[in-house]
């Protein structure tokens, strides 16, 4: 309400506010001439002084705060009251319009400090405003350079897989050819060609290795099935148990969210292998009505919240921003008991 009360004086233009303090002041002094000496009424004069100074400036509250006085001087004369000494009444003046202007003085400076306040709040909004266009550029950024990524690694994927594995197709052959046409009686070539053959097997392996790891072709099976692949290639190399939970078996989402779990847990399960000294891991894979959320808990030792927030903590600071590009939540929160419970959630 006074917010709104100012908010309408602050609109008027500088003859209505002078009109209104005049016009109270002649109020007032009326009222102070009617009731006489016994009653004063010096104290309401602060209600057109303040008015006037708020509003106006401190220079209109000195003129309105030396009327007020020059009001009281004439209706104290007017009330033809016998003071013991003459001068007590133009001294109770003095002291009033001293009064005055003091009032004048707290209130400019008063407003002063209030403008000021409000003038660095509205720099500060501007700042926010500022860090949030920002902070929306960045993340509009690093999502345009995360799906950027993951088109070049399948890209470098499919190129590797088909140029790359082809070519050792044909080399394949090729040794498996030569070697039909040596003499048995030729060992040490019979040998080299078996080796030759082992490291184009070797070397399909890398390729497939290399190639699944860029992009693995179980993401075209949907998310279920690539986050319980991960979680058992996980139990079979790492050596700890790996629990998969998922509440439906056909959960359908577009490449951008499956490929932003798969690598939130595939960025998960390497923290914890590398520093969570767990012994069971579990997986859970939920889809609610109008989100989707992933939880992987571990018993390992915890993450203290100086860890999640270092300068180096780029795993986390990689999953976070995945999940922020898709508007998504993600938190670490510690264990009921001990360990590290992280938890997606993704908007349908």
């Amino acid at each position: 309400m006074l917010r709104d009360l100012n908010h309408k004086l602050s609109k008027l233009p500088t003859w209505q506010i002078t009109g209104l303090a005049i016009a109270s002041l002649g109020l007032i002094a009326y009222l102070d001439y009617i009731t006489g000496y016994e009653i004063s009424v010096a104290f309401f004069y602060v209600g057109p002084i303040v008015l006037v100074t708020w509003y106006m400036g401190s220079k209109a509250g000195f003129a309105i705060s030396f009327l007020s006085g020059l009001l009281l001087l004439v209706i104290n004369i007017a009330s033809l009251h016998v003071y013991s000494h003459p001068a007590i009444r133009y001294w109770n003046t003095c002291l009033d319009l001293m009064g005055y202007y003091t009032i004048t003085f707290l209130v400019s400076k008063l407003n002063e400090n209030i403008n000021s306040l409000e003038q660095q709040r509205d720099q500060l909004d501007e700042l926010a405003e500022d860090r949030e266009r920002a902070y929306k550029q960045l993340t509009e950024l690093s999502a345009h350079l995360t799906k950027s990524v993951e088109q070049e690694r399948h890209k470098i994927s499919r190129e590797i897989h088909d140029d790359l594995g082809g070519n050792l197709t044909a080399i394949k052959m090729g040794i498996a050819s030569l070697a039909g046409q040596i003499d048995r009686k030729e060992p040490a070539l019979i040998e080299k060609t078996q080796y030759l053959e082992f490291i184009v097997d070797r070397t399909f392996e890398m390729v497939h290795r290399i190639s699944s790891d860029l992009r693995p072709n179980i993401l075209g099976l949907g998310i279920v099935n690539a986050i319980e692949w991960q979680a058992n290639e996980f139990d079979q190399h790492m050596g700890i148990p790996c629990n998969f939970i998922a509440s439906d078996e056909n959960i359908a989402l577009d490449e951008e969210k499956t490929m932003v779990l798969f690598r939130v847990c595939q960025e998960a399960l390497s923290n914890i292998a590398k520093h969570a000294k767990a012994n069971l891991v579990t997986i859970k894979l939920t889809r609610f009505a109008d989100e989707i959320n992933m939880q992987i808990s571990d018993d390992g030792i915890g993450i203290t919240a100086e860890d999640q927030h270092k300068k180096n903590a780029f795993g986390i600071h990689g999953m976070f921003e995945r999940v922020i590009s898709l508007n998504g939540s993600f938190s670490i929160q510690p264990g009921t008991k001990n360990g590290t419970v992280i938890m997606v959630k993704l908007p349908e």
